[in-house]
């Protein structure tokens, strides 16, 4: 089998990945262009996210140069259901809600306008990060390279094969596509989004959601619950039970059978993101535990993830220990440490009292934290 060399291979041609190539480019244009992302998959592929890309996801790509245009569903109002109380943060550009085929192909297409070099139908069999470097054995051929990224998602098989420590329990999500129904029939509903934490009290870590998104061009209701197990100590909720008791609420009639799941790895303040040579970015590092955000955190995974890249380069040093300091000035790492404390509170001591955790919840949001 060949082999190829290259500066930098990054596994996964999502958001994570794609973005790092991006924030690459524009740090090092050169670096960049020796580079090469490998895809699994063949783009447009299914992805069962909800799609909710918020203003800061539409910032990092603003700060690149790069706007995707794909059909969405513009979110004017989001609104946070408590058994004590409803909260509502309006805007209009809270975020979009779009179809992550449509917006993950667009991605990739204006990477490729910039000279992206991307392979796909190649599944990565064995990664051995020794040496000077390292290797990544596929089904198309024996990849070399200094820096491999994991963007391959949240069952990563960069990170299961470079040596990190096993992380906590994943998060599990449910989602199913539905035609509106009657509960979604006022005209602001078409431009709301739900977040429903009620549940917590049947020991759901997280929320149900509702978000209204065009499927095929038509108006539709994309409709999930998220269990983000950041308290893994505690018992499991009955997903299935909780979500067909909130569709059965809205009036919705939604066979299991067209129900699709996967898991989702929540961030955790003491999992390591990197290691020498190898760098987590996306849903293969963790994804906020509280509103189970991983699109638009993707993006900015992106820009941590190549700022750590071009020092190990300059200074020719791939320990790769500055990711650490630049993660934790970065917004992300702020975000994601906060979104974790919060979550912990939230699905812990909070959730015995509807009345605390909306407190908790409300005083984030008054803070104004990212």
């Amino acid at each position: 089998m060949s082999a190829q060399e290259h500066p930098i291979v990054i596994v996964g041609s999502g958001p994570a990945g794609i973005s790092t190539w991006l924030h690459l480019h524009d740090r090092d244009p050169a670096l960049a262009a020796r580079s090469v992302v490998i895809e699994q998959a063949t783009h447009p592929r299914e992805k069962l996210c909800g799609g909710g890309l918020t203003w800061s996801g539409d910032r990092q790509l603003g700060f690149l140069g790069v706007s995707i245009e794909v059909p969405a569903v513009p979110v004017h109002e989001v609104e946070f259901r408590f058994a004590s109380e409803t909260l509502r943060l309006p805007g209009d550009d809270v975020m979009r809600v779009v179809r992550r085929w449509d917006f993950d192909r667009a991605l990739v297409g204006a990477a490729l306008d910039r000279g992206l070099v991307l392979h796909e139908d190649v599944r990565l069999d064995a990664v051995d990060p020794s040496g000077n470097g390292v290797t990544l054995q596929t089904s198309r051929c024996t990849y070399r390279c200094r820096v491999v990224v994991g963007a391959d998602g949240a069952s990563s098989t960069v990170r299961a094969r470079s040596g990190f420590e096993r992380g906590g329990a994943l998060s599990r999500l449910i989602k199913v596509v539905t035609p509106p129904s009657g509960a979604d029939s006022d005209a602001t509903a078409a431009h709301r989004a739900v977040f429903d934490f009620r549940p917590i009290a049947a020991g759901l870590q997280g929320y149900v959601w509702h978000f209204s998104c065009l499927e095929a061009g038509r108006p539709s209701v994309d409709r999930g619950i998220f269990d983000s197990r950041v308290r893994p100590e505690l018992p499991r909720a009955d997903l299935r039970a909780i979500l067909a008791a909130e569709l059965a609420g809205a009036g919705v009639s939604s066979s299991p059978t067209a129900w699709r799941s996967h898991p989702v790895r929540p961030f955790t303040p003491d999992a390591a993101l990197v290691r020498p040579h190898v760098v987590l970015a996306g849903d293969a590092a963790g994804i906020d535990p509280v509103l189970g955000e991983g699109l638009s955190q993707s993006l900015r995974h992106g820009d941590v993830a190549a700022d750590a890249i071009v020092d190990a380069f300059e200074r020719d040093d791939f320990s790769m220990k500055s990711h650490a300091e630049l993660f934790a000035r970065h917004e992300l790492g702020r975000s994601l440490l906060l979104r974790h404390h919060l979550a912990a509170e939230l699905y812990g001591e909070a959730a015995r009292d509807p009345a605390e955790a909306c407190r908790r919840f409300r005083a984030w949001l008054a803070a104004g934290l990212p």
